[in-house]
């Protein structure tokens, strides 16, 4: 944005006036698409100042000039409206040496920004571009005829696959040794705990819980081997052991009853400390992934998704193509 804070909040309210007049109230305004979060933490300090909160719906920023790593003053929500590799060429990798075009390295980026910066919203700048090997600015390649997800793709995946619309951060407290944690309550009451490690030792780690009671646990790992796999979640006396590899996100989500305060403990067998999430906190995160409503014989057409766990869309691939397993959540007429 070229404007300044105050030159922004002599336009906002224009702008509000402007959609409410015309039946428009429902669009939320967003400001200010900074080119780093500190240049996007000195514009919302601005805005909120001149009272402009009372006006918009979400501020947002780009992450070439800095990631998001605290919150922004502002009780509105956060939003990464725009971050991506415009450096390197296409590649798929998971995790090799921590470069910016790797699915890890984004994963850690989505970690920190929504555990430390409290962000809502995270968004990749470009989801499918064709014929563009020269780029990493997308997570999915194509040449016409087949596509190849990213590393980067997985990396969004093991959050927006699991945490939906409308799911809250809840919090935690307790550390394990190279991993973020990050635990969540869905609208339909299930709870998801990510963990991102970026260490080079894998850790086992048990979950217990206060107030609620899992009734199942499922369990899916992205890292060099596998994408959105499902592996192994052991529960047990009310507990889940999960263990997380190395370079890896581990993404467990559980199901059952919650009779107070929910809790969750965690430990590892290389710490004795305790990570507790509590189902008290009032963050709203939101996801760029959407649902699909299905259609009664409707034809997915060649390339689109057909089938996958969750997905509820068209199943007919269009004539002359089959629906073709990808992965668990994906599959696609080719």
């Amino acid at each position: 944005m070229q404007s300044d804070a105050t030159q922004a909040a002599d336009f906002i309210p224009i702008l509000y006036s402007t959609l409410s007049s015309n039946s428009l109230s429902s669009v939320k305004i967003t400001c200010c698409d900074a080119v780093g979060w500190s240049d996007q933490k000195t514009l919302t300090t601005g805005l909120v100042a001149a009272g402009m909160e009372q006006y918009m719906g979400v501020f947002t920023s780009h992450m070439y000039g800095g990631d998001p790593s605290s919150p922004l003053t502002t009780t509105l929500k956060s939003w990464q409206s725009e971050g991506a590799d415009l450096n390197d060429a296409w590649c798929t990798t998971w995790y090799s040496s921590g470069g910016l075009c790797e699915g890890l390295t984004w994963a850690s980026k989505i970690s920190t920004g929504i555990l430390s910066a409290n962000l809502s919203a995270y968004i990749y700048w470009q989801g499918v571009e064709v014929n563009q090997p020269q780029a990493s600015s997308y997570l999915v390649a194509s040449d016409g005829t087949t596509v190849t997800p990213s590393g980067r793709l997985w990396a969004f995946a093991m959050w927006s696959r699991f945490i939906r619309p409308g799911a809250y951060r809840v919090s935690t407290s307790g550390t394990v040794s190279s991993v973020s944690i990050g635990a969540f309550k869905n609208t339909d009451g299930s709870i998801v705990v990510v963990f991102t490690n970026t260490g080079s030792s894998a850790q086992s780690v048990s979950l217990s819980f206060n107030g609620f009671a899992p009734s199942t646990a499922s369990a899916y790992l992205t890292d060099n081997t596998h994408t959105v796999a499902s592996t192994t979640a052991t529960l047990s006396g009310g507990a889940v052991t999960v263990s997380v590899p190395a370079y890896a996100v581990l993404t467990v989500k559980m199901t059952g009853t919650t009779t107070t305060t929910s809790t969750t403990s965690a430990t590892t067998s290389t710490s004795t400390s305790k990570t507790t999430t509590t189902s008290t906190t009032t963050t709203k995160t939101s996801t760029t992934t959407t649902t699909t409503t299905t259609t009664s014989g409707c034809t997915a057409t060649h390339y689109a998704q057909c089938g996958g766990i969750g997905y509820t869309g068209c199943t007919q691939c269009a004539s002359g193509t089959t629906c073709t397993y990808q992965n668990d959540w994906y599959y696609q007429c080719l």
